[in-house]
């Protein structure tokens, strides 16, 4: 596991929620899919990709169908230059 993975699943928390953490690699795996479209570099967008998955892996296939159409939203509704 790549010390990316285990910065995110390590917490100070130790009385976090489930919905708490669901909540966090929602997030992550938005953000993991944006990059993974916007990466300059075929290598940064596999390296994104490889996060988003390990992400995705944590949810059930409803919530990665929901945080895909979010990252659809953020990347392809934002303004140019934004």
């Amino acid at each position: 596991m790549s010390t990316i993975h285990q910065r995110f699943i390590q917490s100070t928390d130790p009385y976090k929620t489930v919905s708490q953490s669901e909540a966090e690699f929602r997030t992550a795996l938005v953000e993991a899919l944006v990059l993974s479209i916007t990466a300059l570099t075929d290598e940064k967008a596999k390296d994104a990709t490889k996060l988003a998955e390990f992400f995705a892996s944590r949810l059930s296939k409803k919530a990665v169908e929901q945080c895909k159409q979010k990252a659809k939203l953020k990347v392809f509704a934002s303004p140019k230059g934004a």
